[in-house]
């Protein structure tokens, strides 16, 4: 049995994220995790992000990145006024299910 890479979403080009979640992922995830996608306020500056750290896949928003199939959960290092928000807009039905602590499978996945 195969089983793929939990694949996260990166909500936001945050100078934390690359000390937080990217080093991680890539030193202990070794390769069971992928950074799938990045979104960001400004698209350019999403873009510059996803250049410099390896990132294949920049979305135009931030309600994008939480609507793509290839993206199993999110890393959400916005300002505290925009993270409860977003998670819940992450977690909201039918994608994923906010009582597990695990991302519920994308529909069709």
């Amino acid at each position: 049995m195969t089983v793929r890479p939990l694949r996260i979403g990166v909500l936001g080009a945050a100078s934390i994220t690359p000390m937080a979640l990217l080093r991680p992922a890539r030193v202990l995830g070794m390769g069971d995790v992928v950074i799938s996608a990045v979104a960001a306020r400004d698209v350019k500056r999403a873009r510059r992000f996803a250049a410099a750290h390896g990132i294949a896949t920049v979305c135009d928003d931030y309600a994008a990145l939480l609507a793509r199939d290839d993206v199993d959960a999110i890393y959400n290092p916005l300002p505290n006024s925009h993270h409860a928000w977003r998670s819940l807009q992450w977690a909201s039905p039918p994608r994923r299910s906010a009582g597990s602590p695990d991302a519920a499978p994308a529909p069709g996945s």
